[in-house]
């Protein structure tokens, strides 16, 4: 009796695991290296959107929130390749981040398009996301 204990809550844990697994692979839908989102923006014509955070910034925090919780912000971020990474990437080392959240935007060609520091209130940060796709295509 104890054995088919065992297996059964072996069976469940794997269970588990499996499924944390293939829905984690759905919480991440950006990348988090500049090279390669540069590449898929010239790939697929799309301008990329950089952020630039950290997980004891409360603005950046709540930065990350804004971008997950509005719709529109959703819809937004679908037309551009998004990479969402901290100060110590190496990648991001160069661009000589001074203050967080840092946002930075390139055209699909690779040229800098525009940089933004602080945070940005939902409707503040749609008008600004809408005004660089216009500019930039």
């Amino acid at each position: 009796m104890t054995s088919k204990k065992q297996i059964f809550s072996f069976v469940v844990l794997l269970l588990v695991i499996l499924v944390g697994m293939y829905f984690f692979q759905f919480q991440s839908k950006h990348n988090d290296s500049l090279q390669s989102a540069l590449e898929i923006a010239a790939r697929d014509k799309k301008i990329v959107f950089v952020k630039v955070g950290e997980p004891w910034c409360p603005p950046c925090v709540k930065m990350d929130e804004l971008l997950k919780s509005s719709p529109k912000l959703q819809d937004l971020l679908k037309k551009f390749v998004f990479v969402k990474t901290g100060i110590d990437n190496p990648e991001i080392k160069e661009l000589q981040v001074t203050n967080i959240p840092f946002l930075i935007f390139y055209s699909p060609e690779g040229k800098e398009i525009k940089r933004h520091i602080g945070f940005l209130q939902e409707q503040d940060m749609i008008v600004f996301l809408e005004k660089i796709l216009a500019e930039g295509k």
